[in-house]
């Protein structure tokens, strides 16, 4: 078990060697970002809810908006969240005018431990949190401007669902569960895994 001092230590070389992996990045990062779908994502403040990383992208280039729970008020009088969804709607039609921007609500469960503590571990509250967003932007951008999904993160495995609209779900669980997969080479070639990735930049951001 580590100590205060430990704990301080390591916290910060993770720190320096993630900024220097970022600096590293730099130009890569911009070019990702001018050129990838524009995704706007709201999520609990639970630090577990998948971030940048978990779907594919560099750190950065997801802007994201955090509250208790991810309840938001969805009042035209929220500007703080309208404003943003409008952001990213005009970024998308600026610079990807072929793809519409993504927005995505988060909210996150549990199987072993403990769920949401903002909606006291209720699966049901913690969903609706999530689709009383989804359903009053739909009813003002159409998809091919912004496509609107929701998420569910499970914090046991960090596994993934997404919801699409006329309820079609995509589920990391059952992928995996269906397809039996069990190692990484069940996934990835094994040359692949054998050999280390030569870029010093990428390896360490790939880990």
């Amino acid at each position: 078990r580590m100590n205060t001092e430990q704990y301080l230590d390591q916290y910060l070389q993770e720190n320096i060697s993630e900024s220097e992996t970022l600096h590293s990045m730099k130009n890569v990062i911009s070019e990702f970002a001018a050129r990838a779908p524009k995704i706007l994502v709201t999520k609990c403040i639970d630090g577990r809810v998948h971030g940048s990383k978990q779907k594919g992208y560099p750190a950065t280039t997801i802007r994201f908006g955090r509250t208790d729970g991810n309840n938001v008020s969805t009042d035209k009088n929220n500007y703080w969240f309208w404003n943003r969804i409008d952001n990213v709607v005009n970024n998308a039609q600026s610079n990807t005018p072929e793809m519409p921007a993504i927005f995505i609500a988060y909210m996150h469960r549990s199987d072993l431990g403990l769920g949401c503590a903002a909606h006291n571990n209720n699966e049901d509250d913690a969903y609706k949190a999530i689709t009383s967003q989804t359903k009053a932007i739909r009813k003002i951008f159409k998809p091919e401007n912004l496509y609107v999904l929701e998420g569910i993160t499970n914090t046991d495995t960090m596994a993934e669902t997404l919801v699409f609209e006329e309820s079609i779900r995509i589920s990391t669980e059952e992928i995996i569960k269906d397809f039996n997969l069990n190692e990484l080479s069940d996934v990835f070639y094994k040359g692949f895994l054998k050999y280390p990735i030569k870029d010093p930049a990428t390896a360490r951001f790939v880990n």
